[in-house]
């Protein structure tokens, strides 16, 4: 990533893209170092697993070790597993964050408005969730769907402008020219 200013990217959502992209490839690194660890412990203890059963006379003591050995590795790998299932939710939250950007980076709305419905929860098969997208959008005078923000815009750019200044409702001028504070 560029750290001069001319390079950087310029459009809010871009930028919040970027910091999705971020997290979803830190949280998607942690997941495959977990499923990495979650293999090869997984891995040896099935190599003991097969010295137990083909060496049979083991100790007494030698199994309890092993089975000890085998049991902490149950319990890592419980662990890493369930840390596994968190760095993919986190990827994926990440990713609808992702898509949903895209999706609505060209509707003509304010960025805090594309932003709020871009964090709201998901649920359901649809990007947007059941109905989270159904709730914010407004039906146009074309029968369409839209942002409320753009056709509060074009309804307001087709309004004529009229100019509301504090001096002129009072027809008063401003006068540069000290005035005395004591009549003499």
């Amino acid at each position: 990533m560029p750290k001069d200013r001319e390079n950087a990217l310029k459009d809010v959502m871009n930028r919040k893209n970027e910091a999705a992209l971020k997290k979803a490839h830190e949280a998607m690194s942690l997941a495959v170092c977990s499923a990495v660890a979650l293999s090869n412990f997984t891995r040896a203890t099935a190599i003991w697993a097969d010295d137990l059963l083909h060496n049979p006379e083991v100790s007494l003591l030698d199994l309890r070790r092993t089975l000890l050995k085998m049991k902490h590795v149950a319990e890592f790998v419980a662990d890493a597993s369930q840390d596994n299932i968190q760095f993919c939710n986190r990827a994926q939250a990440a990713n609808i964050i992702i898509r949903r950007n895209i999706w609505l980076k060209h509707w003509k709305a304010d960025t805090l408005s594309k932003s709020n419905l871009a964090m709201e929860k998901s649920s359901g098969r649809f990007l947007f969730g059941e109905s989270n997208l159904d709730k914010v959008l407004v039906e146009t005078k074309a029968k369409k769907k839209a942002m409320p923000s753009s056709s509060y815009r074009r309804e307001r750019d087709n309004k004529p402008r009229t100019s509301h200044s504090f001096r002129s409702q009072y027809n008063t001028r401003f006068n540069p020219s000290p005035t005395p504070r004591h009549k003499e």
